[in-house]
């Protein structure tokens, strides 16, 4: 399997830097792999009845925070899809909120959301597992911004990282 090392500053938008950095392993295939257990072990321990749960008035719920890990690691994988393939044209932002008020969590269950983020996270793997190591260094452009692909694979598992973080201190 591909290794993918922390990218450097200056290859990525800077307020992606706190999800890079936040990132546990020192290599993010390993934190990808490792996930694939730690992730659906961590969701199992949330009530069924909690998912609707939400700290405050006008934050997400539980599982409107679990849907929001799941589309930003499409989006960016999609992104690093374009970039490895050499796309030139710029890829777009999207509106984390509008995201959330499509996806209609309301009747999601606890075992569709962790089946759904399993299925998400093999398709993650999988495509930065073979990539050509020449592409890591591609560059692309994204919400405005420049953004070398090496940088994608740790936004994703950074995203993430934080998000689990958020969901222990603040939900449960």
């Amino acid at each position: 399997m591909m290794r993918i090392s922390m990218p450097d500053e200056g290859t990525y938008p800077e307020y992606y830097r706190q999800y890079v950095e936040a990132v546990p392993d020192d290599e993010v295939m390993t934190y990808f792999v490792h996930s694939q257990s730690a992730v659906p072990d961590f969701l199992r321990q949330i009530p069924e009845n909690k998912l609707g749960y939400a700290y405050a008035e006008d934050k997400w719920t539980i599982a409107e925070v679990i849907q929001h890990i799941m589309d930003g690691e499409r989006v960016f994988a999609y992104r690093g899809l374009c970039i490895a393939r050499g796309e030139q044209q710029p890829l777009p932002s999207f509106d984390q909120d509008l995201y959330i008020r499509n996806a209609e969590t309301s009747h999601r269950t606890l075992a569709s959301l962790i089946d759904e983020w399993t299925g998400i996270r093999h398709a993650t793997i999988s495509l930065f597992a073979h990539l050509p190591d020449d592409c890591l260094n591609y560059l692309g452009h994204a919400a405005g911004y420049p953004i070398r692909l090496k940088a994608i694979p740790w936004i994703i598992a950074g995203h993430e990282y934080h998000h689990m973080n958020v969901l222990r201190e603040r939900y449960l």
